[in-house]
């Protein structure tokens, strides 16, 4: 990672820019939209490290992507109220400016609501309402499903999701078409499954990584999305990384 990536990661102030640059898209159309939509909202000092920053990021792998979120975490949590509602804001702006929402900014979206959301806002803690499975069976199929199709490979999806549903006890879980399985899909289903009783959350998120872990390799796509799914089911992540070969 590059020390100007790494260091500014490190500080409130850096850790702003990165993850704007983050965001940053590659079409050059959309770009220039967004620095002017930052250069609207944000500081002056931050949208010029922005900048400053974003040929590095644009040159960084795809897997090192969420290790610098996370080294970031920290940094953005020392943010004062006033520079998480601006930082808020921007963040919420640079997504819109491609009229799209893509699987990263998905992600993004739902580690920054977990990790900071509670420290700057006042959030209702999420209320049990299911302490089994039984009558789940549509939203497993959508989450399982979608993680079954992450890698575009559809011979190796039924064999993926029948490894996933194995680990499910009482849901009836089928795969669906990869049209049943977009972003707004699976948030809906995500939103029935945070409110499973911890055990089965914890069963859940075993079972998705049973389920891109079955063709033994955890594609960058599959490794995001695992950790939107934790992040919005309030799970720990399990120890898989995008890139990384899984022993059978």
């Amino acid at each position: 990672m590059p020390p100007l990536v790494r260091d500014s990661a490190r500080e409130p102030y850096g850790a702003r820019a990165v993850l704007f640059g983050l965001l940053l898209d590659r079409d050059p159309g959309v770009r220039e939209k967004q620095l002017a939509t930052l250069a609207a909202y944000a500081t002056k000092d931050v949208t010029a490290l922005t900048v400053k920053l974003s040929p590095h990021l644009d040159m960084l792998e795809a897997r090192m992507r969420l290790p610098l979120v996370d080294m970031s975490l920290p940094a953005l949590r020392a943010m004062s109220p006033e520079q998480y509602r601006t930082f808020r804001q921007c963040f919420v702006e640079l997504v819109k400016a491609d009229n799209r929402l893509g699987l990263f900014e998905w992600v993004l979206h739902r580690v920054l609501l977990r990790h900071l959301q509670p420290q700057f806002e006042h959030t209702a803690r999420t209320k049990v309402a299911y302490y089994g499975l039984q009558k789940l069976g549509r939203e497993c199929s959508v989450l399982l499903s979608t993680l079954a199709h992450a890698d575009n490979r559809l011979a190796e999806a039924p064999a993926a999701l029948a490894r996933g549903a194995a680990m499910l006890s009482g849901a009836r879980v089928t795969l669906l078409d990869p049209a049943e399985c977009g972003l707004e899909p699976l948030r809906g289903a995500l939103d029935a499954l945070a409110r499973v009783a911890p055990k089965q959350r914890q069963s859940l998120v075993a079972a998705c990584a049973a389920t891109i872990c079955a063709d033994h390799e955890v594609t960058v796509a599959e490794g995001e999305l695992l950790r939107g799914v934790c992040d919005m089911l309030d799970c720990p992540m399990p120890p898989i990384l995008p890139g990384q070969p899984v022993a059978a």
